[in-house]
């Protein structure tokens, strides 16, 4: 018995290590064989096979050229990041006659944490700071709506952890390494060069203002606003059948609701002060 049970043991610490050691499973899928912009349509020539283990694979993975080939990439891709049904679509990135492209500035906060992709919709909200003496406080309004996603910088894209790997493959070695998500990026909107009209909704609020309303030019407000250092814009995202969304705008000061009512200053020692006797002019001396 104890000379079979060194054997036992030497074959379950090879079966281990065999099982430490087998490559994991891999499948051929497709990956960009160069940069691929987005907007680009997929040619032949632009998909490469490649092998990646099973468990960084999305469930989306392209393994036919056929769901690719003539498709409009609707987010750029690197070379050898993998193709997916999610990255394609057929809806044009092109600008129309009568829009413009236009750049802000966006992190997690004001964009939506990357979650945001071409194609989509997306309403502005204006915040501004007021620094004057009878003014100081936060005001908050909805500027525009309907403005269409062009482009999101690919390091503040949000990824799931399939894509968040790149594996690279030489002859003799296999490296893997982490893309770094980055908390600020540039977002590209395809903007109306038309005249807009901002509305003020009163009536709710103060019934005898009414409705009131601005015209403004879109390029030049969301520039203005992306310039100011007492402005910040913040995206939301839209559904294709929204709802009309009027606002009154929001002055953050009249929230504030004291649970007190103030009184008035009171005199601690109690102290009355003497009426003066008043002085005679003149008179008997």
């Amino acid at each position: 018995m104890k000379k079979i049970l060194p054997v036992v043991f030497a074959a379950v610490a090879f079966i281990v290590v065999l099982l430490v050691l087998s490559p994991t499973p891999e499948e051929d899928v497709f990956m960009a064989a160069y940069d691929l912009p987005m907007g680009h349509v997929v040619e032949p020539n632009d998909l490469l096979m490649g092998s990646f283990p099973k468990d960084l694979i999305p469930a989306d993975a392209i393994n036919d050229p056929v769901q690719a080939v003539g498709m409009t990439l609707m987010v750029g891709r690197s070379e050898g990041d993998i193709i997916r049904l999610s990255n394609i679509g057929t809806e044009p990135m092109a600008l129309a006659p009568n829009e413009r492209a236009l750049a802000v500035t966006v992190n997690n906060a004001s964009g939506l944490a990357g979650l945001l992709r071409p194609g989509d919709l997306v309403g502005l909200t204006a915040v501004i700071e007021s620094t004057g003496a009878s003014d100081n406080g936060t005001y908050s309004k909805v500027a525009v709506e309907n403005l269409r996603v062009l482009y999101l910088s690919p390091d503040f894209l949000s990824k799931d952890a399939a894509e968040s790997v790149v594996t690279t493959k030489t002859d003799n070695t296999t490296a893997t390494t982490t893309k770094e998500r980055k908390p600020e990026g540039a977002l590209v909107l395809a903007v109306p060069i038309k005249s807009e009209t901002i509305v003020y909704e009163f009536k709710d609020i103060e019934p005898e203002l009414g409705r009131q309303s601005r015209v403004v030019n879109v390029i030049e407000m969301l520039t203005a606003l992306e310039a100011s250092e007492n402005a910040k814009l913040f995206l939301y995202l839209m559904p294709r059948n929204a709802e009309e969304m009027v606002t009154s705008g929001l002055w953050l000061p009249e929230l504030i609701i004291k649970p007190y009512k103030p009184t008035p200053t009171i005199n601690p020692m109690m102290f009355e002060s003497p009426t003066p006797e008043p002085i005679v002019l003149g008179g008997d001396k």
